[in-house]
């Protein structure tokens, strides 16, 4: 009986996603070709055959002895000498398996949609939750606030900047008519504009004096979105931060009324009927304040 290479800690890509991210691969026994993925320690874990070799159905239990090792000679005249050292490092097993593919993301290593679906949202280019500037007393304002949870996932959003705008939109490939921002008409719409550079928003928030004098603070000039938010949670009492999201989410209510169901309102109504919502709300959610 021929033996057989088993590496039980190596896993070698062999399947990539969509996304190109690799994530099935094969735990290897003999059967394996010499051109496919099987050496670790190398790129790709491609061994390297040297053009003067004929390999022609050559499989990895032909580089090895009967006596359970590697055939020294045959391994360093096959390939080249990097790749022949970390062959040859390779610990040669005694019991007989056969070439199964493996998702190297279980222990036991079959395939779940659970870890799918984990591991490619962790790989998500919009998913940045941990690389935010901010601490945890701005994401209690958001998420202990007095504000309905609508208006938190927004604000979330927002600073994850996962928020479907026309330039989120364009930047997965989603064929647009138009990048011009449907509530002033002039710039091109983003996060940031609708949030706090936008003619139409800046209108809505001067509804609001505490607010709009923390929010257009020429020390904000120049700033991200989350350094923007940033700014107006500390610089804000709590009520009148909820009382922002509360604008910024009644915005963004109006922007998708005149892009869905093309029904305009000036930015004066927008402010009043945030104002009585959200008094609306407060009354009838009496909530401990912190």
């Amino acid at each position: 009986m021929l033996p057989f290479l088993f590496l039980e800690k190596h896993y070698f890509y062999k399947g990539v996603n969509p996304s190109g991210f690799l994530l099935a691969n094969w735990r290897w026994g003999a059967g394996a070709s010499l051109g496919d993925l099987w050496v670790p320690g190398i790129p790709n874990n491609m061994p390297a055959i040297l053009p003067s070799t004929v390999t022609t159905s050559l499989k990895v239990s032909d580089l090895m002895l009967d006596s359970l090792a590697w055939n020294d000679a045959l391994v360093r005249s096959t390939f080249s000498v990097g790749d022949a050292e970390a062959i040859l490092s390779i610990a040669l097993s005694t019991r007989r398996v056969e070439d199964r593919c493996v998702w190297r993301l279980e222990s036991d290593g079959v395939f779940s949609v659970k870890t799918a679906y984990s591991h490619s949202f962790s790989l998500s280019p919009s998913r940045r939750p941990n690389t935010l500037n901010v601490n945890g007393e701005f994401w209690k304002k958001i998420w202990k606030g007095g504000i309905p949870t609508s208006v938190r996932v927004h604000a979330w959003r927002v600073c994850n900047k996962i928020l479907p705008s026309l330039e989120m939109l364009a930047s997965k490939h989603v064929e647009l008519d138009s990048h011009i921002c449907v509530l002033c008409e002039t710039k091109q719409e983003c996060t940031l504009h609708l949030c706090c550079n936008c003619p139409y928003t800046k209108l809505v928030l001067q509804t609001n004096s505490s607010v709009c004098q923390v929010c257009f603070d020429a020390q904000t000039e120049g700033f991200g979105i989350i350094e923007w938010l940033s700014f107006c949670a500390k610089q804000l009492p709590q009520k009148a931060f909820e009382e922002l999201l509360y604008l910024l989410w009644n915005v963004w209510n109006e922007r998708n009324n005149r892009v869905w169901k093309q029904k305009k309102s000036l930015a004066i109504d927008v402010a009043l009927r945030a104002c009585a919502g959200l008094a609306e709300f407060r009354l009838h959610n009496v909530r401990a304040r912190f």
